[in-house]
């Protein structure tokens, strides 16, 4: 079991970096196809070059959403593991109210739940961090700005 773990944990992890290096430089791959001579490939570059944007964007959506998710539900499962057991039967009692509606419904419930942990907790977090005093960073010694100014504390 060790040894499939292991393959298993190598394989998962060069398809995930194989995956963002190939979106990565896909922008890449549509320049040097946009800049040839063929015309098909030179339409598959510039679609390439146009998407990639877009693309890039609405992967970071849908992380941003996957990362509030999952952390909710570490906040929710935890919480529960150290005795906070309201917030997790919460959850699951309204899981199981669309129990009957089928396992993707309870399944979505629970992940909006999860969902909306996140964002609350990580809004609070933000709340809190906006409002913390910050200590000026001291610059070093004979530092100076762009116009040759000395260096102050609040760069």
């Amino acid at each position: 079991q060790l040894v499939v773990l292991i393959v298993v944990a190598f394989v998962v992890t060069a398809m995930v970096y194989g995956a963002v290096a190939v979106l990565v430089k896909m922008d890449d791959v549509g320049l040097k196809l946009s800049a040839g001579e063929n015309a098909f490939r030179k339409r598959l570059g510039q679609g390439l070059v146009t998407a990639m944007p877009k693309v890039l964007h609405t992967i970071s959506i849908i992380g941003m959403f996957a990362m509030l998710w999952v952390g909710g539900h570490i906040l929710l499962v935890g919480a529960n593991e150290l005795g906070w057991h309201a917030p997790y039967e919460l959850v699951h009692g309204w899981a199981h109210h669309v129990a009957h509606l089928g396992g993707f419904v309870e399944w979505l419930v629970e992940t909006l739940c999860s969902l909306v942990v996140g964002l609350a907790v990580g809004a609070i977090i933000v709340v809190v961090l906006h409002f913390m005093p910050r200590r000026k960073a001291k610059a070093p010694e004979g530092a100076h700005d762009v116009e040759g100014k000395p260096a102050t504390s609040d760069e």
